[in-house]
């Protein structure tokens, strides 16, 4: 599994529980916690504040 993540894991959940909550989430789930900006799963860090992957 490439990045921690399933393409068809996330279709079912999308197909389940609709694109608005599936966005929802990935935007929470992404976030940094110190300046919320959406994170990059190639990095160990936030490009913005570089805030270390927790």
């Amino acid at each position: 599994m490439r990045y921690g993540m399933s393409m068809l894991d996330n279709l079912h959940y999308i197909q389940n529980n609709g694109e608005k909550t599936f966005l929802a989430n990935q935007n929470k789930k992404y976030a940094c916690p110190e300046c919320n900006k959406p994170r990059t799963v190639h990095y160990d860090y936030c490009i913005y504040c570089k805030q270390e992957k927790r």
